[in-house]
C-alpha cells in the first residue's frame, strides 16, 4: 500500500516549527534589547554625573596670585601690626645680638616657617607698658683668673662649696642680730640685721682644708658693699692657742669701679687676736694651719646690712 503524506499536514507543521523558530528569535532579540538597554541608561547616568561634576567651577585659591601677560607681579604686601598673629617665642629669638625672630603663618599650610631678619629689630612703643622687657637684676663682672702669685680660694660658683658656708651670730650670747648668705650669680650675699642690744655682730665662715693657705701671705677680697665697715675672720689649729681666739682684720677697700666693686687687701701679719671683740695676747697667725675663714660685721650701729662678696684670693 502506497503512504504519501498529506501535502496539508505538511505545511501546518512547517508553519508551527518556523513559528517555534521566529518565536524564540523573538524572546532573543527581547532579552537583548533589554540587556542593551539598561547598559546605555546606566553608561547615561554616568556621562550625566561626570558632565555635571567638570562643569561645576571650582572655588578659586585665597592665596594664589594671578599674573596676566604682560603685567608685572603685584609686590608683597607688609604684614599688619595690628594684626593677631601669634608672636615669637623665646625658642625663636636669635642668639646673636640685634636679631630678632618673626613667625611667618601661611594661609595654605598648616605648619609656621621661622625665618630671623638680622637687619632689623622690633619697635617699641614706649608708652606700652607691655612692650618694655622687665627688669633684670645686676650682675657683676665675669670673675677674673687670679694673679699670678695667687689662687682662688672661692668664687661662689659652685654649690658644693657654698654649702660650707655657715652662720655665727651674736644669738650664742644671747644677742638678737640676724643675718646670712644667699649665693647667685656666683656671688655671696651676705645680709641681715644688726641689733646691739645683748651683742651685736653678724658672721658666716666656712672651714679651710688643711695647709690650704700654707705659704701665703695675704687675702684679695672683692666685694660691693653698704659702706658700712666689715672684717675678715681667720682661725688655725695652734695647740697652744685659745680655742676662742679669732684672728681679725678690718677690709680697707679701695676705689670702686663702674659697677661699684672694690678690693681690699688683708696681710695675715697685721691681723688682731680677739675674743668676742676684745683684744688679747696670742701667738701670731699660722697660715699653714689656718681652719678657717669668715667675714664678720660688728660695727656698733644698729640696722640692716648688705655686702656681696665676688672672690676671695690668697697671695704670696
Amino acid at each position: 500500500m502506497d503512504i504519501r503524506p498529506d501535502p496539508a499536514c505538511a505545511a501546518v507543521s512547517a508553519y508551527i516549527l518556523l513559528m517555534s523558530y521566529v518565536r524564540r528569535a523573538c524572546v532573543l532579540c527581547a532579552l537583548t534589547l533589554l540587556v542593551a538597554c539598561g547598559g546605555a541608561a546606566s553608561t547615561s547616568d554616568s556621562l550625566a554625573s561626570a558632565t555635571q561634576t567638570t562643569d561645576e567651577p571650582s572655588a578659586p585659591d585665597p592665596t594664589a596670585t594671578t599674573v596676566q601677560p604682560g603685567v608685572n607681579a603685584p609686590e608683597p604686601v607688609a604684614p599688619d601690626p595690628t594684626s593677631t598673629a601669634p608672636s615669637a617665642s623665646p625658642d625663636d629669638v636669635g642668639s646673636e645680638a640685634g636679631t630678632t625672630a618673626t613667625v611667618v603663618t601661611s594661609t595654605s599650610t598648616s605648619t609656621s616657617n621661622r625665618t630671623t631678619n638680622t637687619d632689623t629689630t622690633e619697635d617699641t612703643d614706649p608708652m606700652d607698658p607691655t612692650s618694655a622687657s622687665p627688669a633684670t637684676p645686676p650682675t657683676p663682672a665675669p670673675n677674673a683668673q687670679p694673679e699670678l702669685d695667687c689662687i682662688r680660694l672661692t668664687d661662689f660658683a659652685l654649690d658644693a662649696e657654698n654649702f660650707g658656708w655657715f652662720i655665727v651670730n651674736d644669738n650664742v650670747m644671747g644677742g638678737r642680730s640676724s643675718g646670712g648668705p644667699v649665693f647667685e650669680n656666683s656671688v655671696m650675699l651676705f645680709e641681715g640685721e644688726i641689733n646691739t642690744d645683748g651683742g651685736g655682730f653678724s658672721s658666716v665662715r666656712a672651714e679651710i682644708a688643711p695647709t690650704t693657705l700654707a705659704g701665703f701671705t695675704h687675702l684679695i677680697v672683692r666685694a660691693r658693699t653698704d659702706e658700712r665697715t666689715y672684717k675678715i675672720t681667720l682661725e688655725d689649729g695652734l695647740q697652744t692657742r685659745d680655742r676662742r681666739v679669732s684672728q681679725q682684720q678690718t677690709l680697707l677697700f679701695g676705689e670702686s669701679d663702674d659697677d661699684g666693686w672694690q678690693t681690699a687687701r688683708i696681710d695675715f701679719d697685721r691681723l688682731d687676736p680677739r675674743i668676742f671683740g676684745r683684744a688679747v695676747a696670742s701667738d701670731p697667725f699660722r697660715p699653714d694651719l689656718a681652719t678657717q675663714l669668715g667675714i664678720m660685721i660688728s660695727d656698733g650701729v644698729d640696722g640692716p646690712f648688705r655686702i656681696e662678696v665676688d672672690r676671695i684670693d690668697a697671695c704670696r
